[in-house]
């Protein structure tokens, strides 16, 4: 992996933000951020996450400092330590991605796991978030259309319940959503009831506020956690949930369906 000549950057929270165009990897420009003690890291790297909450989305994947040694993230131990502690065979847990792996190399490896593990993918909300977004949204196509909505709304209720403080207009929203939301939607397309509820879902939230509710099934990833293979995309165009940013088409792997509300729209972008 080439590095490239140094150019301004600035501290936050720890996180060294460099020009995009820093370093090359030979598929990609990437952007290039410093973690304390990590050292400077170059190539697959996502972002860098500021004191506001708002994530830089550039380029997906993990990095590798200068001396080669690979990056890795803090999620998978927690992940791996969680399955061990609810008794689950090493062997079910993904595998961590390769540092310079391809968008399609990604993808066959998600699958190939998914594939692997079809008769004991996770079912509740609580498996399914132990794991990173890129396979929450590949073990959400794999399974049935009934568990998909079983999924949704115990995520839906979760959150009303979190949130106890929401107004009565956000309350209806979401009850409008339990209510229209079937196993067809995954098959047919949304009814008219969940177009509206859908739409009431946008007059009641903000954009972040949204995007965590109907487009993000399970809690979301801590800011260590993002950025974990090459490009796969991870919105939709035709429903986009990316908070205060856009789904734009940048070069990214895509995926017939998981993105959007309720995971039911193609993967064909991603939020910048």
């Amino acid at each position: 992996m080439a590095g490239g000549s140094t150019v301004r950057s600035h501290v936050v929270d720890g996180f060294e933000r460099w020009g995009a165009k820093e370093c090359q990897s030979g598929r990609s420009m990437c952007c290039l951020e410093i973690r304390r003690g990590a050292g400077r890291v170059c190539g697959w790297v996502k972002g860098c996450r500021f004191r506001n909450g708002n994530d830089r989305r550039l380029v997906c994947g993990f990095g590798r400092t200068l001396d080669g040694s690979p990056i890795l993230k803090t999620m998978w131990t927690k992940s791996l330590l969680g399955a061990l502690a609810l008794g689950v065979f090493m062997a079910f847990f993904p595998t961590h991605a390769q540092a310079e792996e391809s968008c399609s190399e990604a993808q066959a490896r998600i699958q190939a796991w998914v594939d692997a593990n079809a008769d004991r993918l996770p079912t509740t909300l609580d498996e399914v978030s132990r794991f990173p977004a890129e396979y929450r949204r590949a073990i959400q196509v794999a399974l049935a259309p009934e568990q998909q909505v079983s999924l949704w709304k115990e995520h839906i209720r979760q959150y009303m319940a979190s949130h106890p403080r929401m107004n009565a207009r956000q309350v209806a929203a979401l009850e409008m959503v339990l209510a229209a939301l079937q196993p067809q939607f995954y098959t047919t397309g949304a009814s008219p009831a969940l177009q509206r509820a859908q739409a009431a879902v946008g007059e009641a939230f903000s954009p972040d506020e949204a995007r965590l509710i109907v487009a993000t099934l399970g809690a979301p990833e801590a800011p260590g956690a993002e950025g974990s293979f090459a490009p796969l995309c991870e919105c939709s165009q035709s429903s986009q949930y990316c908070g205060s940013f856009a789904c734009r088409a940048y070069s990214c792997r895509q995926q017939a369906s998981g993105c959007g509300f309720l995971g039911g729209y193609r993967c064909n972008g991603l939020c910048g």
